[in-house]
């Protein structure tokens, strides 16, 4: 009976930890933002998401990433320079049942630039504009 109770305990913490979408937050072991500055104005933005986390809210964890250090940097906008996507696919079993789980990422390389945003450049994004439009999306407060 005790070990049955003790399983239980178990898994239902697993679930808490693992049975949600990423949050948008540090790498951790659930996913999350990581980041590489490679030069004054660059930087290497990585977000991970884990089995729940869709496509759409790795690619906008990683634009609100960027614009994040954009405005810390004191810059304006950023141009996507470089964006590779791709997921890690696992299969994962639960009992009998075996189950493929994708673990979306995108990785976007940045230059940060002060002034207006160029209309003509579909890869250059208004930092402020990103974080009032996506925060919401990804229920972060500020």
């Amino acid at each position: 009976m005790r070990n049955s109770s003790l399983l239980v305990l178990f898994l239902s913490v697993l679930i808490t930890l693992f049975g949600c979408a990423t949050k948008y937050q540090p790498m951790g072991f659930a996913g999350g933002y990581s980041g590489v500055q490679l030069a004054e104005n660059s930087f290497e933005v990585t977000f991970r998401g884990n089995g729940y986390t869709s496509h759409e809210t790795v690619r906008k964890s990683a634009l609100y990433r960027c614009a994040e250090l954009t405005i810390e940097h004191g810059y304006d906008y950023y141009v996507i320079v470089e964006g590779v996507k791709d997921s890690k696919k696992m299969i994962v079993q639960s009992g009998d049942v075996y189950q493929q789980v994708e673990k979306p990422r995108e990785t976007l390389r940045i230059k940060m630039h002060h002034g207006e945003v160029p209309e003509d450049n579909p890869n250059a994004f208004d930092a402020e504009y990103i974080l009032q439009s996506i925060g919401p999306q990804l229920r972060i407060k500020e």
